[in-house]
């Protein structure tokens, strides 16, 4: 899931750490071949001692062979040269292989050049001993074989070859291991991580390496296998447990597994080092899921209490034509009351929401809230509301459901505002810890009050959306997109009040420092009504442009202020119902929860 803001931690001291690897390589393989070569040094005698013994043995064992082929020595005293011309000329053809050449070191080919000749002479020293040994004098063949000069080059020759012989094995071999190592490397970087989990799984006698299993255990992380990629970085760990490009890719790891007081401690652990801003906002995105994972296994609960103070430019969202032209009427000139009212607010709400597991995958929650805004400027349009909402949240794997019922009460002089109840469903997609689909579908019955009884109407709205968030870009940018559709159905005989809806909205959040927050919105609706307005006889049609943005400064934990605006612009083919409005607030709120 957020690979790549992870590997962004800090990329010096990646490169430090492939320099520290390779440093403590090539020490444990000077230190690896230094003992090899000292216990070869150290039991050379032994072994030149043993090979002289094992000679007498072979040569005694093979006096009865040699009775035998005495004839045919005497017959083809010729062979000796044939085996000298052979062995020559199987040198010379090696020699001439270029390919061989290139594999070679020239002093290797140098050192083989000179064993092949002391094998040629001691050929001749084996073909004497063995006619002596015909003859019955076998102690003096052995005599002569171990003490001729051939044999002594010969095994000054060969001690060294063998030591080379080792260490160039040892040197191939951790060479190797680099080579796996890098290619995993690359193979995770070009989104290839199963690939790369296949390599590291045909080489399990690498395991141990530091280098080897950190990628080893990225990619059994990224493929599924969180329990492969646990162990492997936990010796990386083990190793070296400064390094917070491992602990971030542990932490990840243990949340694949479903560890995640293990994973919340190991993010911890890193974001106390102050890594770089995108690393912080992507550990803040594990963490939040971590909470609501955490909410999911025990009841929560919280409340919140918030005031405010604003000023409202057009109150009762009138016109601000002053004359009209009706149908059948002719000019109407537009009263006081009914222009635009300006008003300064005060603003009061306090709320409570709390949340009951009944499995991991499913629990019930409940909110409801109070709020209150009085205007001091002018009279009847002070408004109370109180909310209410209850449901059902399911969550399976990156997919959660929500089923809900809701109800609100009103209260108003002049404006009519109507009491709802309803209910709906919502359906959430996660496709990657960055990415989310929605889709709503809800139905909503509003009644207003009795005087306001030709208002009433159904309304029913269906919403998609998509989330997209850049924690590792600078500000940590959140996009919200959504589209909706609506159909408002009058039940009171009146399908001139009962309209379309079609319309979305789009908003971009972001931290521009760590205790402040940025939200920008903007919207568009357009209404069209079912049949011709009873005043102008004409059909009707709105567009509804809409602007907010929300300024959010965290004064502690659970105090912050904020400050908003708000801006509506309805265009409307009929001038009565058109107008424009905005309004501004700032806003303290008080938040606590039993997290």
């Amino acid at each position: 899931m957020l690979k790549k803001a992870l590997t962004s931690l800090n990329a010096d001291k990646a490169i430090k750490l492939a320099c520290a690897a390779v440093h403590d390589l090539d020490c444990c393989l000077n230190q690896g071949s230094l003992i090899i070569l000292q216990g070869l040094v150290s039991s050379s005698e032994v072994i030149s001692h043993g090979a002289a013994s094992t000679a007498v043995y072979l040569y005694v064992q093979s006096l009865p062979i040699a009775r035998k082929i005495k004839k045919r020595l005497k017959r083809d005293w010729s062979q000796r040269r044939l085996t000298q011309e052979t062995i020559l000329l199987a040198w010379k053809s090696f020699s001439a292989n270029k390919t061989s050449l290139q594999i070679f070191d020239l002093s290797l080919q140098a050192l083989s050049l000179q064993v092949l000749k002391l094998l040629i002479g001691l050929c001749e020293v084996v073909h004497r001993s063995i006619a002596l040994a015909v003859e019955h004098d076998w102690h003096a063949s052995v005599r002569l074989a171990y003490h001729h000069p051939h044999f002594a080059k010969l095994c000054s020759v060969a001690k060294p070859s063998v030591y080379g012989v080792i260490f160039t094995a040892a040197v191939i071999s951790a060479t190797s291991n680099a080579d796996v190592a890098d290619e995993m490397k690359v193979l995770i970087e070009q989104k290839k991580a199963s690939e790369a989990y296949v390599l590291g799984s045909k080489h399990p006698e690498l395991m141990g390496d530091p280098l080897f299993d950190y990628f080893y255990g990225v990619a059994a992380v990224e493929v599924g296998h969180p329990t492969a990629g646990v162990l492997a970085l936990e010796r990386v760990l083990l190793n070296d447990p400064n390094n917070d490009l491992v602990r971030l890719e542990l932490a990840r790891a243990y949340y694949a597994q479903g560890e995640y007081q293990r994973a919340k401690d190991e993010f911890l652990a890193v974001k106390k080092n102050q890594p770089p801003a995108g690393v912080v906002a992507t550990i803040n995105v594990y963490l939040d899921d971590i909470k609501a994972k955490d909410a999911s296994y025990k009841t929560t609960y919280g409340i919140f209490v918030e005031l405010g103070m604003g000023y409202n430019n057009n109150v009762n969202a009138a016109t601000a034509v002053n004359n009209i032209i009706l149908p059948y009427v002719g000019p109407v000139t537009l009263g006081a009351s009914s222009l635009p009212q300006k008003s300064v607010f005060g603003y009061d709400s306090i709320g409570a929401n709390v949340s009951m597991p009944i499995t991991s995958d499913v629990s019930v929650f409940a909110n409801a809230n109070t709020s209150a805004q009085r205007y001091s400027q002018t009279n009847g349009y002070d408004l109370n509301v109180s909310n209410a909402t209850t449901g059902v949240k399911v969550t399976d794997g990156p997919n959660t459901y929500k089923i809900a019922g809701f109800g609100s009460i009103a209260q108003i002089d002049q404006v009519p505002v109507p009491n709802t109840y309803g209910g709906g469903g919502e359906f959430v997609r996660q496709l990657s810890a960055t990415d989310s689909v929605m889709i709503a579908a809800g139905s909503t019955v509003l009644q207003y009050p009795s005087q306001f009884n030709a208002y009433n109407s159904n309304l029913n709205v269906g919403t998609v959306g998509y989330r997209k968030a850049f924690p590792d870009r600078k500000w940590q940018p959140v996009i919200d997109v959504s589209a909706n559709m609506a159909h408002q159905i009058d039940t009171s005989n009146r399908p001139d009040l009962g309209r379309r809806i079609a319309g979305g909205a789009l908003q971009l959040s972001f931290l521009p420092a760590e205790k402040v927050g940025v939200t920008i919105g903007a919207g568009y609706a357009q209404s069209k009504y079912d049949a011709n307005d009873l005043l102008y006889q004409t059909n009707r049609t709105d567009n509804l442009f809409s602007g907010n943005a929300v300024l959010q400064y965290k004064l502690t934990k659970e105090l912050s202020a904020r400050m908003e605006v708000t801006y509506y612009n309805n265009l409307s083919n009929l001038n009565l119902y058109g107008y424009e409005q905005w309004t501004g607030a700032i806003k303290l709120r008080y938040d606590w929860n039993s997290n």
